[in-house]
């Protein structure tokens, strides 16, 4: 690709591109290297990154910032210390954003750049070298897609493997290269060595079985995996071992074989095994239906004796339904319909009919997985009666799957009664659209069987919302790939998705998969566009990420670049860069540059501003700016909310008071009481009260009228109005958490005064062995998604409250994010009993520490220590350690310097994070030292994406100022505002 005339060095080629800064740095030109490094396109863009992007060589850019990091280390030494110390932030910084905009490319993107030549083979290598994360089977398969079509990277990417995969990763990636490669011996026996030193004895046997298509001599890998099999203890692997040998074996194997059978005592697996033997050799399956036989536990039989039956030949038969005959009903049933080729024509009706009775002993699974034996050997006959018990079943969702598994099986005479079953379909809450979408499933699922629904089903998808109707066209579409017709329906049902960018993406890859000359369609090239353009307005990377590698192996090539441009975007750590540029700039008040930065900062980002996330770091970014411009964030503000709603505009007005200034929340008061009553006003206006300079009088006519008549709600808020965690007596939480609702009061509101009760029930379904994921799923009988409502709930809890929740915590209940909110609401003689319990009781600890490291006292802080080393795991550990050490009294920094020394080489990065924290008690303690824990700190931080460099601005800063004074932090601020304006 050429690169465009605005970029200065637009007339270079490319080796002299490649090798420019090297060149440079060589004729000593030091100067002249650093102004390269900062020298800018028309575009206002880096203008040798972008070069080097174009023409595949992004990964030298790397070597370039190393060079001239070199240089001002230099420098520093010799030179101007102030002018090296922020170039070599600028170098670190340029690095960690470099690692961003690479890790930020989903690797089917990657593969899509490589397919249309828009980067070379070295390229795409050189990326999947950055990545952190190579031990992933995901990333190996990525070089061995690479190597599928560049042959000539094997040598390069086995060195690469060799050196970052673990030992399963390695294994994996060898057997994969030889599938590739199948007659290069060297992998082979690089293979083989890896599988014979491999530390668990039942995966060494299975990698064994998989070189078994590389090899002439297939006895002595076989002896090799019977020998590690007969060495295996637990007698389930031993079987899952055996039932991996069993395939490949001779006859000669058997005596061995049997030696090794013999010594498996318990009678279910001593069965599995021998169903497995049996498969490959007929005359051990009459031993393998006597082993079952054996079995004591009933459950256990019936599972071994179901598994036994499809194996037996006619004559084992009537030996298989004696066995059966001794369990209990239900179960016998079961193990005959996984023979029902050899069932009587007459026992079928009996079959569906005790399978789809009203009080059968079966569970839907249990059903469908009948209904699935016995479809195929259903006399047409009875396929009427087959109907009749789908009809019955009082689940629509069941019903739908069950139709799907007769559908191939069913006469067109049954077209009539089929639609019948279809209609009479109902969702089990009486809730119409989820009907009409579990209609909708039914009549896809038939479709291919009764074209002669198809009316019938789109005058019911018709009924659905855009993105579920956009789906069931979309299958009717792949059914029927033929059909030009259905294609632009389904284009069109897809193109007019607008919010459900995800649900988009999807539908769009199933189309293409189904139908590969799509790419060339015009009108799918068109909604392909619209998608990576709303991708742009994603804020969080994994979900742009997984948007943007769905869409990646189905872009047309006119596409790929955009794709490039939407993956590229970073706004994770936006707001970091701002507080980043605030943070330095507090050491240089003077700075002139200031306030014009953070306008534009502000007026690039609005640019791309798409709607306020309450929970994301956009709430906390306006509060800064309208702190530093309350004249004229009103005015900007308010250009933002054109795109708006009402109501939505308040909901984010609503979310942001904790953060405007005051002449902002004036404004907004203002602003939100001129509008309509609605329920988003008054909790805009219930939100604003503490945060407001107004008289009680005032505060009465702003409470909406009907919660004026609850005097604990008026007494409270009046009473504390600076207060943002108003504690409430019980009625009024009830009152305020309407999603507590519980079936023993018949899904309505408590109607119980007693606060400890309902909190000691709700968290009684929280309690888990394993301890709580961050998205919960909690029993239908409490209405609470995740622990972020719990985050909603302590606050509003009395000191007896609190005290009953860390009862609960010592007894079993683990909690994640929600410490954090009980970390802020602890009293304060509580912190020492949350301590003791943190350590073991947490899920995510740190977060617990965030909470309450700013709330330690210095009679707490060693105790804060000491609960954050008792942590077992040694990333959360370091991150307890990261959140208490910046409030950390020099006599106890030592402790942390003594953890950083047990810190192992792949940890650095916390390392340097810690070292961050307390680099203010470093300079004190230690000021010979300065520069050097500088380097601990800026090398491995360098070495991470942007943003978790800037969580570690705070130490930077200090040591910036310390090691270059103001003069540096001038020009670090100015780094930043270099870095927004090449990479928004």
């Amino acid at each position: 690709m050429m690169i465009p005339e605005t970029n200065p060095l637009a007339n270079l080629d490319i080796y002299d591109l490649k090798y420019l800064v090297y060149h440079v740095a060589d004729a000593n030109l030091v100067e002249d290297l650093h102004a390269l490094l900062t020298l800018e396109t028309d575009n206002q863009g880096l203008a040798l990154f972008e070069a080097k992007d174009i023409i595949g060589e992004a990964g030298s850019f790397l070597t370039d910032l190393a060079i001239a990091w070199k240089e001002a280390e230099k420098e520093f030494e010799i030179g101007n210390k102030s002018r090296a110390i922020s170039r070599q932030f600028r170098y670190a910084l340029l690095t960690a954003t470099y690692n961003s905009l690479a890790t930020n490319i989903p690797t089917e993107l990657m593969l899509t750049l490589a397919k249309y030549k828009f980067w070379s083979p070295e390229q795409c290598f050189n990326h999947i070298k950055q990545l952190e994360d190579l031990q992933s089977s995901k990333q190996i398969n990525l070089l061995l897609e690479l190597i599928t079509e560049e042959p000539e990277l094997l040598s390069t990417s086995l060195d690469l493997i060799r050196s970052n995969a673990n030992q399963s990763d390695k294994i994996w990636a060898f057997l994969k290269l030889l599938e590739i490669f199948p007659d290069n011996s060297e992998l082979f026996s690089e293979a083989l060595e890896s599988i014979i030193n491999h530390d668990k004895r039942l995966e060494k046997v299975k990698q064994m079985i998989k070189l078994l298509p590389y090899v002439q001599d297939k006895n002595a890998i076989l002896l090799e995996a019977i020998e590690s099999t007969i060495n295996i203890d637990k007698e389930s692997d031993k079987r899952e071992a055996l039932t991996e040998i069993t395939p490949h074996l001779s006859r000669d194997f058997m005596p061995t074989i049997g030696e090794i059978v013999i010594d498996i005592q318990d009678k279910y697996e001593l069965a599995t095994v021998l169903k497995e033997i049996g498969s490959q050799f007929p005359e051990i399956l009459p031993v393998a239906l006597e082993a079952a036989q054996c079995i004591q536990d009933k459950s256990q039989r019936a599972s071994a004796l179901k598994k036994l039956a499809s194996k037996l030949p006619t004559e084992l038969i009537p030996s298989l339904l004696l066995a059966a005959n001794d369990l209990d009903r239900a179960e016998e049933i079961l193990v005959w319909t996984e023979i029902p080729e050899h069932l009587p024509a007459n026992v079928f009706p009996n079959l569906l009919s005790l399978i789809g009775a009203t009080n059968s002993p079966y569970d839907n699974a249990q059903r469908m997985a009948v209904l699935s034996n016995l479809a195929p050997h259903l006399p047409e006959t009875l396929m009427s009666q087959a109907l009749d018990f789908v009809d019955a079943i009082p689940n629509g969702v069941v019903t739908s799957l069950c139709l799907k598994i007769l559908a191939p099986y069913l006469p067109k005479t049954l077209q009539t009664r089929v639609l019948q079953v279809i209609n009479n379909i109902q969702f089990t809450y009486e809730n119409t659209d989820v009907t009409n979408l579990i209609q909708a499933q039914a009549f896809v699922y038939l479709v291919s069987y009764f074209p002669e629904i198809i009316p019938q089903a789109m005058e019911n998808i018709s009924k659905l919302e855009d993105s579920f109707k956009a789906e069931n066209i979309t299958e009717i579409a792949c059914k029927f790939q033929e059909n030009e017709l259905f294609l632009e329906l389904a284009l069109d049902s897809i193109g007019s998705i607008n919010n459900e960018l995800q649900d988009k993406a999807d539908l769009i890859a199933k189309l293409s998969s189904h139908i590969p000359d799509l790419i060339y369609n015009s009108n799918f090239q068109k909604i392909i566009l619209e998608t990576l353009i709303g991708a742009k307005n994603i804020k969080t990377i994994n979900e742009r990420n997984e948007l943007t590698k769905k869409l990646a192996p189905h872009l047309p090539k006119n596409l790929v670049a955009e794709a490039l441009i939407t993956s590229r975007i970073i706004y994770e750590d936006q707001l970091k860069l701002l507080k980043s540029y605030i943070l330095l700039t507090t050491y240089a008040p003077e700075l002139d540059s200031r306030v014009l930065a953070l306008e534009r900062y502000f007026t690039s980002f609005t640019q791309s501003w798409h709607g306020v996330n309450p929970e994301s770091d956009i709430k906390e970014m306006l509060g800064i700016l309208s702190f530093y411009f309350p004249n004229d964030f009103w005015f900007w503000l308010s250009a933002v909310f054109k795109s708006y709603s009402e109501q939505e505009m308040i909901t984010c007005l609503t979310n942001l008071i904790p953060v405007l200034s005051q002449e902002c929340l004036l404004q907004s008061l203002k602003t939100v009481i001129a509008l309509e009553n609605s329920p988003e006003q008054q909790k805009f206006l219930r939100e604003i009260i503490p945060f407001i300079p107004i008289s009680p009088n005032q505060k009465i006519e702003l409470i909406p009228a009907k919660d004026i008549e609850d005097q604990t709600f008026q007494e409270v808020v009046l009473s504390k109005p600076t207060s943002y965690s108003i504690r409430v007596a019980s009625d009024q939480l009830i009152k305020s958490c309407e999603y507590l609702k519980l079936e023993k009061y018949n899904n309505t509101k408590f109607a119980t005064t007693s606060l400890v009760d309902i909190i000691t029930y709700m968290f009684r379904f929280l309690q888990s062995e394993s301890g709580i994921p961050l998205d919960i799923k909690l029993s239908s009988k409490i209405h609470l998604k995740n622990e972020l409502q719990l985050i909603d709930i302590i606050p509003y809890c009395t000191e007896e409250l609190i005290i009953v929740i860390l009862n609960l915590i010592e007894n079993g209940l683990k909690l994640g994010i929600a410490w954090w909110a009980l970390a802020d609401n602890l009293p304060l003689h509580l912190i020492p009993k949350a301590l003791e319990l943190i350590p073991t009781k947490a899920i995510l600890p740190n977060i617990a520490f965030n909470g309450l490291a700013p709330r330690l006292t210095k009679k707490l802080m060693p105790l804060g220590l000491e609960s954050a080393l008792s942590i077992k795991d040694t990333i959360l550990k370091a991150e307890s350690l990261r959140e208490l050490s910046p409030y950390l009294p020099n006599n106890l920094v030592y402790k942390i310097l003594d953890f950083c020394k047990e810190i192992r080489e792949e940890c650095q990065d916390k390392k340097a994070s810690l070292l961050g924290g307390i680099s203010p008690q470093l300079i004190e303690l230690d000021p010979e030292n300065t520069y050097n824990h500088w380097h601990s700190i800026i090398y491995p931080l360098s070495a991470q994406p942007r943003q978790y460099f800037l969580r570690e601005i705070n130490g930077l800063s200090s040591l910036i100022v310390n090691l270059g004074g103001t003069e540096a932090i001038e020009e670090s601020a100015k780094v930043i505002e270099d870095i927004i304006r090449w990479f928004p």
